[in-house]
This record gives C-alpha cells, sequence and structure tokens, in this order.
C-alpha cells in the first residue's frame, strides 16, 4: 500500500459473486483455460470459497490458481483446497521479519511461514504444480536476499520455486528496479545456474533457471530488462470489471456496465472481450534506462501485477 492511502473502490462498483462467475464461463468459452485469482489480495473476499468453488466447476476450465499474501492462509488453506483451487503463488519479498514488516508496512512474515506450512499440509506443492513465491526485487531495499530464497526454496526443491520480479517503474518508484541479470550473476556466484527452455506460451512470462547444487529450479520475470510483450498471453479483469490487455495501459471500457444492462446478450460482451483483446498494443514503453515510467502512480497496488 502506498503510504498516502488509496481511495477505495465503491461495494456497488465491484463486481459480485455471480457476475466473477458468469464472466469467467463466457472466457472459458472463448477458449481461456487458466484462471488465477489475485488482487489486491484475494483473501479479504468474505464470499472467496465460494466463488473458488463456482470457477471450479466450469467445464473446460483447466486450471484454477491464486496469488495471495497468505496472512490469513493458515486457516484458508484447507478450505482453497477443498472448494477446488488447483495451485498457489504466494507472495513474499522478504525473510528478514523487520524487513518484511517495514516493505509490507506491517505484515508479519510469521503468519506468512504458517501460510505457507499450511499449503503444504492441505496438499498443495508437487512437481507439476508447485508453490511458487513471487520476489519483487527493489534496489537497496531486498535485493540482497536472493540467495536466502533460494536455500529456503531447497528445503523443498521440487514442490517450491522462487520467483523474481523486476519491479515496474510507477512514478516515484522508478529508482528502486533491479534488472533480472544483476540478480543471475549475484547467484552464479555461488550456484551453477543451468538455463531451461520452456515453452512460454503455456508458462507465461517467466524464464527458468536451475540452481545446480541446491537443486532448485528459479523464475525471472523480467518486465524491463527483457520485455515479453510479444509472448504475453494474460488478460486482467479488475474487480470492478476493467479488462486490461496490458498493465502499463490505461483500461478499456468496463464490462461491468455491459453486463448489468439487462438487455445484453452474451455475443455483446465477448465481442466487446474480442475487441479489447485484438486491440492490445505491440507492448509497454516502460523504462529506467531512460527514466521512462509508467504514467499511472499507484496503479500496480490497485489492479496487482
Amino acid at each position: 500500500m502506498p503510504a498516502e492511502g488509496l481511495q477505495w473502490i465503491p461495494s456497488p462498483d465491484i463486481l459480485t459473486r455471480a457476475e466473477i462467475v458468469y464472466l469467467s464461463e463466457l472466457f472459458v468459452e472463448m477458449g481461456i483455460e487458466h484462471i488465477r485469482l489475485t488482487g489486491g489480495e484475494p483473501t479479504i473476499r468474505k464470499d472467496l470459497l465460494d466463488i473458488v468453488s463456482d470457477l471450479a466447476s466450469i467445464q473446460d476450465l483447466n486450471d484454477l490458481s491464486m496469488t495471495t499474501n497468505a496472512l490469513t492462509l493458515s486457516k484458508l488453506a484447507a478450505p482453497l483446497k477443498d472448494a477446488g483451487l488447483k495451485r498457489l503463488n504466494i507472495s513474499i519479498d522478504s525473510l528478514q521479519p523487520e524487513r518484511f514488516s517495514s516493505l509490507t508496512r506491517g505484515g508479519k512474515l510469521e503468519k506468512v511461514l504458517k501460510g505457507i506450512d499450511a499449503a503444504y499440509a492441505a496438499g498443495f506443492g508437487s512437481s507439476d504444480a508447485p508453490i511458487k513465491l513471487n520476489i519483487v526485487v527493489m534496489s537497496k531495499k531486498n535485493d540482497d536476499e536472493v540467495l536466502d530464497f533460494v536455500r529456503f526454496s531447497s528445503e523443498h526443491p521440487a514442490t517450491i520455486q522462487p520467483r523474481f520480479i523486476e519491479y515496474m517503474p510507477f512514478g516515484k518508484r522508478l529508482h528502486q528496479n533491479t534488472h533480472t541479470k544483476s540478480l543471475q550473476e549475484q547467484l552464479a556466484t555461488h550456484t551453477t545456474l543451468l538455463s531451461l527452455d520452456e515453452d512460454h506460451t503455456y508458462t507465461g512470462p517467466a524464464t527458468y533457471s536451475m540452481a545446480k547444487e541446491y537443486g532448485v529450479k528459479v523464475g525471472f520475470i523480467s518486465p524491463i530488462s527483457n520485455r515479453f510483450c510479444s509472448t504475453c498471453n494474460r488478460l486482467r479483469l479488475s474487480a470492478h470489471g476493467d479488462l486490461r490487455a496490458c498493465l502499463a495501459k490505461e483500461p478499456h471500457p468496463t464490462l461491468r456496465s455491459v453486463i448489468r444492462n439487462p438487455n445484453h446478450s452474451r455475443k455483446d460482451v465477448q465481442t466487446l472481450i474480442r475487441n479489447i483483446v485484438w486491440g492490445k498494443v505491440k507492448g509497454h514503453q516502460c523504462a529506467t534506462e531512460d527514466n521512462t515510467p509508467v504514467p499511472f502512480e499507484g496503479i500496480m497496488t490497485q489492479i496487482g501485477g
């Protein structure tokens, strides 16, 4: 959260459980095979378990996952598994309690670690569906913990994967970006990094290497230094119904207003979705070398990564 806070979305503007499921069904009809619940923080929704259960029952949806800060996962892991959630990504930017608290403005690292333990106990984490740790790396904030995360993951090398994510330059936060190459060079002084070739059509934006001496598969997501725009196959539906084909661009007209029109048809919504996807820009212009930030200060906090 920005220190200055955010303007909260009025409750009537937030998609209801039924609207989320309805739109998800339309997306699956159009070929979407994987849905991830993210945020903000999805676990603050009181109807989360019902939403997960509804989505898990959609025919032809092959994968249902969630990205969470894990602060309440110790209580929710088992119910989420029972509801049909298949995979978990956990946001954790430091393994040092005081630093974690500072970065998250009061978060308790102990709760996150207990959440990870609860996820294992509930049945999350396997060789084909590992628990992924999302670590946003910021210069002089946590870029000295790269090896620590690899060592932490080596306790469960086949079922947990650290993924180091470049911080996208949003306004005042421009200076905090750390490029993937420097992280790889840092790791290479402690372990042999073996590059892994994978089809990114299915694995998403991360590139992976094996930290040989630790037996850990390490992911790197590099939206700034190694833009993956040409292979991006992601769409982001916000809590209030905006559909984004690119996180670094202004949203298109909300789908919420369309589906709340009693005279709309499923075809109307799908036509709008296709137009948004077909209008996807070639790529973003964010950069750190020439101080070109994303022009929307605070936007990543509002729409997630």
